[in-house]
């Protein structure tokens, strides 16, 4: 009997961590190899069993599998049809596959519940045999039988309230494969069964809408790209601009007119949202393809089939992957919700190498996608009520899409299609910005004001298995500290530091990513709201970090006082893989959790100091983070 993998087998070596105990269920199981499907219904499915549990192969299954699987079925009395978790064997967990929640658009390219799932027997009963198709070929009458039962399920349609979705994911080890082997298998299967299921779009109606001011330049290979990748598309371009000087209003003006561009000149202060819901007043099409001007479009067909998908009854929006320019490093391959607040997968990775089991090449259900890029059909966009024009820069595209999800929709990226993005050639590089910084920060926590479920790292298409605490960079278990676990620290008056902080010195060589400053309360459930917690990383380009010794500094607005945080190191390799060239950075991570009691009463600003142990390099700089309290 083999021993069934679980967290609890495994947490010394802090790989997983679920939360909760293991159901187990005393039910007899029925355990139908897929090569057995066809022959099992041919006469219509029958089983005297409560559930049946599909496998490629018997031996493969954990010993547990048939007591995990009832268990999970008898205290989920709503779910119908469930997958596992898988590894290759169980010495090598960390080459397992820790699956997201349901992903219809992610099943549909690359079959990945794999070659295990659990069902009850009583939804077998209403699949129609002949419709299912079965050849004989095991791996292709496991994925038609999963998609007739998923569909039935409901999987295939809006799941509004979260209620109507009866597909489940089992989180635990059940069986044993090696996914990174046989997903080029799966993915084939999944083209080879649902491309007749994936419904044609006729001639998309697609208004394109692109914001620009003073880049006429942009503009230009904007849209001749776009022109070369809408085979297949009715194409209407919307250009809005929102104050171009006089001569680069000319140029763009006079171009728009020779290539029948709608030319919309709004001066006024740039909001993002107001700007695309004023042009989408405009458009006529039946899907908005919003975008920035800094967007080159490649693929002759991608218009189109982001259309396509768009065009899907359960679907969202549909973003694509972005790639910088002269490069194959990743700019955007979708959009996570972890602890910090929503992040880009991947961003900064090459495109050369599969992650996570092929994620940046297949599409896949995400919380949101970046606006830089995004379809969406013109009655989900009314739905979803437009931008929010009190988010006017930052995360107005991550809320458009939390709204689409509540709603009960699936937002996809695909990332099978990519595009060039040229960011921050417009706006600048907001991390060098304090005032762009404290702007984020404000739009951030209006965002999950707008969403206060959706704080705290709330995303099913993450497994619980995944580090949310560090930049989502890839789907990677969690290894080192985790919320509830952060290292204490005293906040302590510190006069000979006062001098240093009321220099006005700003470094900009100190790079700094603060991922979460503020309440305990905010960050984990039950946690105080005296207690703050701040994570991160910092480190200095062009330098050594191996010796780098961090402070928090809380500086009185007047000048008269300040107190330091002594910050805890934190090992980082996530960080390292996104800082081309530089040194040491893996020891740039940093935690503490304080009191903020022991800190009077003020109005504070709040500085990151580094001073090198081995020289007399220091470095400061402010996070743009505001601290305020009142007697």
């Amino acid at each position: 009997m083999k021993r069934c993998v679980n967290a609890a087998n495994v947490q010394k070596e802090r790989l997983i961590r679920y939360e909760g105990d293991r159901p187990f269920g005393k039910d007899a199981i029925d355990v139908v190899e897929f090569a057995e499907i066809k022959s099992r219904f041919n006469n219509g499915f029958k089983s005297s069993l409560k559930y049946v549990i599909f496998c490629e192969k018997r031996d493969n299954l954990a010993g547990c599998a048939p007591q995990t699987v009832s268990g999970f079925f008898n205290v989920n009395p709503d779910i119908a049809i469930a997958y596992s978790d898988s590894a290759p064997d169980e010495g090598n967990l960390s080459l397992g596959f820790f699956r997201p929640d349901w992903s219809p658009h992610y099943f549909l390219d690359s079959f990945y519940t794999g070659g295990f799932f659990a069902v009850r027997t009583e939804l077998l009963n209403l699949v129609e045999t002949s419709e299912l198709k079965l050849d004989g070929t095991p791996l292709s009458d496991a994925a038609r039988l999963f998609y007739a039962l998923s569909r039935i399920s409901g999987g295939f349609s809006v799941n509004k309230s979260c209620k109507t979705c009866k597909v489940g994911h089992i989180p635990y080890i059940l069986y044993l494969e090696d996914f990174k082997k046989d997903a080029l298998r799966y993915k084939k299967t999944a083209k080879e069964v649902f491309e007749e299921f994936l419904p044609k779009v006729r001639d998309p109606r697609v208004s394109a809408i692109i914001l620009s001011k003073d880049h006429p330049e942009l503009v230009k290979k904007c849209v001749e790209t776009l022109f070369t990748c809408s085979t297949g598309v009715e194409l209407e371009i919307i250009l809005t601009d929102n104050g171009s000087n006089e001569a680069n209003r000319k140029i763009t003006e006079d171009f728009c007119r020779k290539n029948r561009i709608k030319y919309i000149y709004e001066p006024c202060e740039f909001n993002f949202s107001h700007l695309c819901n004023l042009s989408a007043k405009e458009a006529s099409g039946d899907y908005f393809l919003f975008c920035n001007d800094d967007i080159e479009f490649t693929g002759k067909d991608t218009v189109y089939e982001l259309a396509r998908s768009a065009s899907l009854e359960f679907t969202g929006e549909a973003g694509l992957k972005l790639l910088y320019p002269d490069s194959d490093r990743i700019q955007h391959a979708g959009i996570s919700n972890v602890l910090s607040g929503p992040m880009h997968k991947l961003q900064f990775y090459h495109d050369n190498v599969e992650y996570n089991f092929g994620r940046n090449s297949s599409s896949i259900d995400v919380m949101a996608v970046t606006a830089a890029c995004v379809m969406i059909s013109r009655d989900k966009f009314l739905e979803a009520g437009r931008f929010p024009e009190n988010l006017k820069v930052a995360f107005n595209d991550v809320a458009l899409g939390f709204s689409l999800h509540k709603l009960g929709y699936y937002n996809v990226c695909r990332n099978d299609l990519s595009c060039i993005h040229k960011e921050s050639q417009t706006r600048g590089n907001d991390s060098l910005d304090v005032s762009k910084i404290s702007r984020l920060i404000d739009e951030r926590n209006l965002l999950y004001g707008m969403f206060p479920e959706y704080r705290g790292g709330f995303d099913p298409y993450l497994s619980p298995v995944t580090d949310k605490s560090t930049l989502d960079t890839g789907i990677v278990t969690a290894f080192a500290t985790e919320p509830g676990e952060i290292s204490k620290a005293a906040p302590g008056l510190s006069p000979q530091l006062l001098n240093v902080a009321n220099s006005g010195r700003n470094d900009e060589t100190l790079f700094l990513g603060m991922e979460y400053f503020g309440a305990e309360s905010d960050y984990i459930n039950g946690g105080s709201k005296d207690k703050y917690i701040v994570r991160g990383y910092a480190f200095v380009t062009g330098f050594d970090n191996c010796a780098m010794k961090k402070s928090l500094l809380f500086a009185r607005v007047d000048g008269s006082a300040l107190y330091e945080v002594k910050l805890f190191d934190v090992y980082r390799p996530d960080v390292a893989r996104n800082a081309f060239g530089q040194t040491n950075v893996s020891l740039s991570g940093f935690e503490a959790s304080f009191d903020t009691q022991t800190i009077p009463a003020g109005s504070y600003k709040v500085l990151i100091f580094l001073k090198d142990s081995c020289s007399r390099l220091v470095q400061l700089r402010d996070t743009g983070r505001r601290f305020e309290k009142t007697e």
